[in-house]
């Protein structure tokens, strides 16, 4: 009964602190939730633009990686290596002879023959049946999927278009016909888009090779080279500046706990001297502590989610800023405690001449 009461006497003390505004629960919980929701906007700011670098490296070929050897590409070992967790798709390709399309007259158009899966490494699905051509070279034509296509060896069903823009890569296939056969055959090149970069890949991509052909003299490079050698996205996640982003908000938490309760030390003390339980006291700061630290959360999760919603992110992205948070309210949490266990009875003339 008398634990039930000091808890009734507790809750209302501090509903009356919070009420009358002696904890300065609306500054405090305005300070640190600006600071959580700015440097959760700095980090996921940051994390988006190495994402969208990430992006636009894939997109463009750059990881993309081709491993080439004339008639010695097993199509079947290629298109498997898609299994792995590195490598999103593969697909092998073979040069054939030029076709001469009627409603382009002399001139070749390039052909190639690829397996069935090598559409999925230009990010596109082959669910018809006939031959592909690059988005330039149909639109050159003016076709579109289901047309007929008059050749030099018969006409050609258009099962679809693949994008091939002119950004650095590999330029045999922008004006090219791709011809779906089986994956059983052998073919000259094996092509595996990998992400993240790692020497497996390659490793993968000269297994693809029949065994007459010895591993050192195959040659692995890249679809596009216009973006550097690699792309060190992993270094650059893992070293950015903005990683002490979530740190930082509890150092600013455990700040502004300190400051909430060392600017009413003279007020503690002197509870103390009137015999207030110690127990009892910091279990007053930790509510208190707990009301204005949760609104500042709340303001930093309102700060990320309209960031978010004006430049969406990935989840992974949206839940590394919402991380802010519960830093932000542990660290005035830890903070306030600190400050409140430095707090002495017989410091109380002092903290009064201080005041």
């Amino acid at each position: 009964m008398t634990a039930h009461m000091r808890l009734s006497a507790v809750l209302s003390e501090v509903t009356r602190n919070l009420v009358s505004g002696t904890t300065r629960a609306a500054t405090l919980a305005c300070i640190l939730g600006t600071a959580a929701g700015c440097l959760a906007l700095a980090d996921s700011t940051t994390v988006r633009v190495l994402d969208e670098q990430a992006s636009a490296f894939i997109s463009s070929g750059a990881a993309t990686r081709i491993m080439q050897t004339e008639h010695a590409v097993d199509g079947t070992s290629c298109e498997s290596i898609s299994g792995y967790s590195t490598v999103s798709a593969a697909g092998a390709l073979a040069k054939t002879d030029p076709l001469e399309i009627t409603a382009l007259p002399a001139t070749s158009i390039p052909a190639f023959i690829v397996s069935p899966k090598f559409l999925n490494v230009l990010n596109v699905t082959g669910d018809g049946t006939g031959v592909w051509v690059s988005q330039q070279l149909a639109q050159t034509l003016g076709v579109s999927p289901g047309a007929k296509l008059a050749t030099d060896i018969g006409s050609l069903t258009l099962a679809g278009t693949y994008p091939y823009p002119d950004d650095g890569r590999d330029s045999r296939l922008a004006y090219a016909v791709l011809i779906p056969a089986s994956a059983t055959a052998l073919f000259d090149e094996c092509w595996a888009q990998a992400w993240p970069p790692t020497d497996t890949n390659d490793t993968l991509l000269r297994y693809t090779a029949t065994e007459a052909v010895a591993d050192t003299s195959l040659q692995v490079g890249r679809l596009n080279m216009n973006h550097g050698s690699s792309f060190a996205g992993t270094s650059l996640f893992e070293h950015r500046i903005t990683r002490f982003a979530y740190p930082l908000t509890a150092l600013i938490g455990i700040a502004v706990g300190w400051f909430a309760v060392r600017a009413r030390r003279l007020e503690y003390a002197a509870a103390l001297h009137a015999r207030q339980p110690r127990v009892a006291q910091l279990l007053g700061v930790l509510l208190e502590v707990l009301v204005w630290s949760t609104l500042s959360a709340t303001l930093a999760i309102a700060f990320t989610t309209v960031n978010l919603w004006v430049s969406p992110a990935p989840p992974g992205i949206t839940v590394m800023s919402f991380a802010v948070a519960p830093a932000a309210v542990a660290g005035a949490l830890l903070g306030a405690t600190l400050a409140l266990t430095l707090v002495r009875e017989h410091h109380l003339f002092r903290y009064f001449k201080e005041r």
